[in-house]
């Protein structure tokens, strides 16, 4: 998995002249944050709303192909674990990163795609 630093990169140089410096600056107030969320695993996507080219991507990260599935903790379903280093490389494809909570109000952030 890419730490912080090299996420950052892979997202700057997939992205090309897109806006997803600020996007990624809006989202995420300071470095720690960004940081965080990378170390603790807390990038997520909905698989209700990926577009249809993507459902079946990389993109959701598999363990021994169970798809790490986190329907317990939202109130909402489909939302999974993302795989970083396949989200980076989709840079120019992303909308937007929000903030969103579990059940348990724990911070995560959903990567969003066009």
């Amino acid at each position: 998995m890419l730490d912080a630093g090299s996420f950052y990169d892979t997202l700057m140089i997939a992205a090309g002249n897109n806006n997803m410096p600020d996007i990624l600056h809006k989202d995420f107030q300071s470095g720690f944050q960004f940081q965080k969320m990378i170390e603790e695993g807390r990038v997520v996507i909905n698989r209700n709303r990926l577009p249809g080219d993507l459902k079946g991507d990389s993109l959701t990260e598999a363990l021994s192909k169970n798809v790490i599935a986190l329907d317990s903790l939202f109130d909402e379903q489909g939302y999974v674990v993302a795989n970083v280093n396949r989200a980076a490389g989709l840079s120019g494809r992303i909308e937007k990163v929000v903030s969103t909570f579990d059940r348990s109000g724990r911070l995560f952030y959903e990567v969003q795609f066009l």
